[in-house]
């Protein structure tokens, strides 16, 4: 790709639709932008001004992707716009105020913002798995969107305004948005880190469901996991792990359907079932037993 009039032919040949439905073209397109950028010296363009969530998470995404510091120009020159890969401003592909095509079909009530694109592209290329991107697109990256669209506050808005210089400070914006970006850089790592390794953790569990001739996985310690349609279509119903100091958790992959009755907190050893019926907590003397009584409640 020889310049960022081609990316944004490119973009515009699909609406977001298609390429929030299609990951491998949004990873295509994200690949794209990152090599873009790694050939213009790392050199970026958003606006100037005070700064939003989206703009400067945006921000902080590609400078994480990208691996080094990011060379940015915040401007609303238009003699500058578009020289270099620009977001938020510009009025082309990764500018979400001057083109209507920002919604996608599963989801028309939010339009996507600056960071909406960049996550459905960019976000792609961190070798995240489809239900872990998933997970950080709908509790960290659409609320942007919603705020971006809407001036709907939500936690990580409320944060980054709170950032800001005051109204009466002499603090330069500018210096305050680089400072920013890098502290949300190091906040996206740790967050996809963690994604990446809960991506790990499903694959330990899944071994264990192989083992697992009733349905639940018995795990050795505790591993986390956040993906329940691929526990469920694994035959998974209960995870059981150790506690500690002898105690054990029992816990229902989706209690609407496999639930711990309340009455299973009257067996001998248990010391805890949650009112909502996804967990409880049993010794280990009585865990297999508990298991069992569980088991019939559910068939």
């Amino acid at each position: 790709m020889k310049n960022f009039v081609e990316l944004n032919n490119l973009v515009s040949n699909y609406n977001w639709s298609e390429i929030y439905s299609n990951p491998e073209l949004g990873r295509e397109i994200g690949i794209h932008i990152l090599d873009l950028i790694a050939n213009d010296e790392g050199t970026v363009i958003t606006h100037n001004g005070v700064y939003h969530s989206d703009d400067l998470i945006a921000t902080a995404l590609l400078q994480y992707a990208c691996g080094n510091e990011l060379r940015v120009i915040r401007t609303r020159d238009s003699s500058i716009l578009n020289s270099h890969f620009t977001y938020d401003v510009g009025g082309m592909a990764f500018d979400h105020h001057a083109i209507d095509d920002c919604r996608i079909e599963c989801d028309p009530s939010t339009c996507l913002s600056s960071l909406g694109k960049l996550w459905l592209t960019v976000g792609r290329v961190l070798g995240l798995s489809q239900s872990s991107w998933k997970m950080i697109d709908e509790q960290f990256i659409k609320p942007i969107d919603i705020t971006d669209n809407t001036g709907k506050m939500n936690p990580v808005n409320f944060l980054i305004n709170a950032g800001r210089p005051a109204w009466n400070s002499q603090d330069s914006v500018d210096d305050r948005f680089h400072e920013e970006v890098n502290n949300w850089e190091l906040s996206l790592k740790r967050m996809v880190e963690s994604y990446l390794l809960i991506d790990l953790a499903d694959t330990v569990i899944l071994k264990s469901a192989k083992e697992s001739t009733d349905g639940v996985v018995r795990l050795h310690s505790f591993v986390p996991s956040n993906n329940v349609e691929l526990l469920i279509s694994n035959g998974i119903h209960f995870i059981t792990w150790p506690k500690g100091h002898g105690q054990w958790m029992i816990k229902s992959t989706d209690s609407s359907r496999w639930r711990i009755p309340a009455e299973v907190g009257k067996m001998d050893g248990v010391t805890f079932v949650h009112k909502t019926g996804f967990i409880c907590q049993v010794d280990e003397d009585n865990k297999e037993k508990v298991i069992s009584y569980i088991l019939s409640l559910n068939s």
